[in-house]
């Protein structure tokens, strides 16, 4: 976006009369992305906003931008958008604000998304990402919060925890038992990683790999079994009757 925004505001320098409208539709383009604008959303943004097809520095839709000239609004929004900090988009009835969401433990929105997803609702990328970022105390969502939920999203499928049927997304796994015995070991080798765990630490750490915010009784004694599985196929070792690693 910025590299966008600095050709249209070099193209508009002196008052110059430049046709810059291929580049503002990029611009647009992007910040609908952005902000996860259904193809309904965008129609009506476009049918409320008349564009002409040359835009000059008098146009009177146009405002200024920190102090240079003047360009489209659509195009100062996307600027603007790019210096836009994540604490802004944080809901300011909490007492207890939240981190910025690139300080957010990643596990711990897996946990948001396992809960969330706990209703049933199938939901397509954009509400999935609108519905997580509120969880998480969250009013707007801006482009980082977007994209950083988004990839959490993508995890969430990788791990297991989320299912995707064409864009729309459902819980896979509502508890540990729905899980099959080879797929709790492949989880738990990428949960544990390299080096030296203690058994019980491991097993903390997988469950939170999978969203699970608390290791119960039926998690522990499954991932008991899935490292009793994993000695045994040889793709962990053991150092005494704690230790364990992965080969």
């Amino acid at each position: 976006i910025a590299d966008l925004v600095g050709e249209i505001m070099r193209a508009h320098e002196n008052g110059v009369t430049v046709d810059t409208s291929a580049m503002q539709r990029q611009v647009d383009s992007i910040v609908y992305a952005l902000y996860c604008l259904t193809d309904g959303e965008i129609q009506i943004i476009e049918d409320a906003r008349p564009r002409p097809a040359v835009k000059t520095v008098e146009d009177r839709s146009a405002v200024p931008l920190r102090g240079g000239p003047t360009l489209p609004r659509a195009v100062a929004m996307a600027a603007d958008e790019n210096d836009r900090k994540d604490t802004l988009d944080r809901s300011p009835e909490q007492d207890n604000p939240q981190p910025s969401i690139g300080e957010t433990n990643r596990n711990d929105v897996l946990a948001v998304i396992r809960e969330l997803f706990q209703d049933g609702q199938a939901r397509e990328r954009h509400d999935a990402i609108r519905d997580i970022a509120r969880e998480l105390g969250y009013r707007r969502t801006g482009s980082t919060i977007s994209e950083t939920v988004s990839n959490d999203i993508r995890t969430a499928v990788r791990r297991r925890i989320l299912d995707n049927a064409g864009g729309r997304f459902t819980l896979l796994c509502r508890s540990i038992d729905d899980y099959t015995r080879d797929d709790l070991v492949e989880l738990f080798l990428a949960a544990i990683g390299q080096g030296w765990w203690e058994r019980e630490e491991a097993i903390v750490a997988a469950a939170r790999h999978l969203g699970f915010r608390r290791t119960g009784t039926n998690i522990r004694a499954a991932f008991k079994s899935v490292i009793n599985a994993a000695l045994r196929r040889e793709l962990i070792e053991a150092d005494g009757p704690s230790r364990i690693r992965k080969l």
